[in-house]
């Protein structure tokens, strides 16, 4: 269920207890959680650092399409990218984190894409729970 509300600090110290600095600058940005916990993972790729003992985060990507010569129109990793990236050049939205919000706000097919492809080796219960979330961020959207 996403929620379109700015996240209280009480919400972003519980999520984030292991990095209060992270969780203050959450609330000064007025970030909702769900746009805090996407920024975080960005941060922790950044570092290499892998989300409480988890693997590092990556996805794992077919490159025989890129190799053959065909476009990287069908690859979710590589439309998710771009769309960041063009979103990072409009006003505003220079900052990754917020690029990202924007892109997975506007673009649930393409962010569910996305997820789906960097969890393609995870189990059937996996999936099925991305795209339960999924489904459900579309239900609430059309209330």
């Amino acid at each position: 269920m996403a929620d379109e509300r700015p996240a209280t600090i009480a919400e972003l110290r519980k999520a984030f207890a292991q990095d209060p600095g992270f969780a203050l600058e959450c609330a000064e940005k007025a970030l909702t959680l769900t746009e805090a916990k996407a920024a975080y993972a960005d941060v922790l790729a950044e570092r290499g650092t892998a989300p409480l003992g988890n693997a590092p985060l990556s996805c794992r990507r077919d490159n025989s399409a890129a190799a053959s010569g065909a476009s990287d129109a069908g690859d979710p990793v590589e439309a998710f990218h771009e769309a960041v990236a063009e979103q990072m050049q409009r006003p505003g939205f220079q900052d990754r984190k917020k690029a990202i919000a924007a892109v997975c706000r506007r673009d649930v097919d393409l962010h569910e894409a996305y997820v789906l492809s960097c969890n393609e080796g995870a189990g059937v219960d996996v999936l099925q729970r991305i795209r339960s979330k999924f489904d459900a961020i579309r239900a609430q959207r059309r209330r």
